[in-house]
């Protein structure tokens, strides 16, 4: 007999944990892919390069680093939150970033 007793919360957190494995695993073989790519003269991608303006594009697209975006959906406008909004502020090292560094 299958255990009834998982609740809506715990398919809405297992939901949200295969999305987030899909969206990791997709980016993963996007960036080995990319990785792998050579230049026409056969020296390798700066991939460093290429991973800096990923990530700018992406944080662009939801807003930038810290300040919050409104995304557009079919139904309404919704706040989309800045890429470093989800990190805990215990993540910045010596005092944080220079701007948030007292004088």
């Amino acid at each position: 007999m299958p255990d009834q007793t998982t609740t809506a919360a715990d398919d809405q957190h297992h939901d949200h944990a295969e999305r987030v494995e899909r969206a990791r695993r997709a980016a993963i073989d996007t960036l080995t892919s990319a990785a792998r790519l050579r230049r026409p003269d056969g020296r390798p991608l700066d991939f460093a390069e290429l991973v800096a303006a990923v990530l700018a594009s992406g944080a662009a697209n939801v807003g930038g680093v810290d300040q919050p975006s409104t995304g557009r959906t079919r139904r309404r406008a919704r706040p989309l939150p800045g890429v470093l909004s989800g990190r805990d502020a215990a993540w910045h090292a010596d005092g944080g970033r220079p701007e948030e560094r007292p004088p």
